[in-house]
C-alpha cells in the first residue's frame, strides 16, 4: 500500500480552499510550524492525522497542541523544524 505524505508550513492562520483541496488524500499531513490558528490544525485534521511542529509566530493555546521536532511511525523517521538552526539541538 502506498501513502501520499502531505506537507504545510507557515499557514499563519489561514488555509486556503486550494491548500485543502491538494492534501485531499494525503496520510498523514505534515504542518512544518507557523500555524497560527487551532482552526487550521482542526481543519487539517479533519482530512487526515496532522502532525505539527511549532513555529516562531506558535504561541500560548497553539503551541500546547504542536510537538517540538521528531515524530516516528513504523521504520520511518521524519525530522520537522521550523528554524533551521534548531538542526544542532536535535541531533
Amino acid at each position: 500500500m502506498m501513502r501520499t505524505i502531505g506537507a504545510i508550513s507557515d499557514t499563519h492562520g489561514l488555509l486556503r480552499p486550494q491548500a485543502l483541496a491538494a492534501l485531499a488524500g494525503c496520510d498523514p499531513i505534515i504542518h512544518a510550524g507557523d500555524v497560527g490558528s487551532p482552526d487550521v490544525l482542526a481543519r487539517l485534521g479533519a482530512l487526515a492525522p496532522i502532525h505539527a511542529v511549532r513555529g516562531n509566530v506558535d504561541h500560548g493555546q497553539i503551541s500546547m497542541r504542536v510537538d517540538e521536532f521528531l515524530i516516528r511511525r513504523s521504520q520511518v523517521r521524519i525530522l520537522r523544524l521550523h528554524e533551521r538552526r534548531e538542526l544542532v539541538e536535535v541531533l
